[in-house]
């Protein structure tokens, strides 16, 4: 006796079966996918939904339920996509009628639009010093230091937005 047969009669449990075993089925990208043997002896992935369409054309029997509710699901999924994308579509165009298409149909990011302001190096120091007192655990060892350590870059940001 050799290999799962001797491990199974000495008590124990026989190994996992490496790879994939035929009949298993996976998901995969939103893909229902079942192993599949063929002639030459390997085993490939293929989609549960052909294989119910060739089995239903050769029975004259329906999808399963599982395939049926997947198919129903993703097609619904791309109705709303297709949808949404139309509604966008039409709102650019309206918005382009209204405040020209150079307006519109320009991209800009947001890197583009925002304004960068330089740190001044006290401000700096004060957030270094914050993030030291955090990691040390000022804020439940001493909380009335920590309380003002905190208050610091705070009142230093607000200064610097009234200049």
């Amino acid at each position: 006796v050799r290999g799962p047969a001797l491990a199974m009669a000495r008590g124990k449990a026989a190994p996992a079966p490496q790879g994939p075993v035929e009949g298993q089925e996976v998901e995969m990208g939103g893909i229902l996918l079942r192993a599949v043997k063929k002639p030459d002896g390997s085993i490939v992935y293929k989609s549960v939904a052909e294989l119910d369409k060739a089995k239903a054309a050769a029975n004259g029997k329906p999808k399963s339920d599982k395939t049926w509710l997947k198919e129903k699901q993703r097609a619904v999924v791309q109705a709303r996509v297709a949808e949404n994308k139309q509604a966008s579509r039409k709102e650019q165009s309206k918005n382009a009628k209204t405040y020209g298409a150079s307006e519109i149909y320009t991209r800009r990011s947001a890197k583009q639009e925002s304004i960068h302001v330089e740190v001044s190096q006290y401000l700096a120091d004060l957030r270094l010093e914050e993030a030291q007192a955090r990691r040390a655990g000022k804020d439940t060892k001493k909380p009335e230091e920590d309380r003002v350590i905190k208050e610091g870059p705070d009142a230093e940001e607000a200064q610097d937005c009234l200049l």
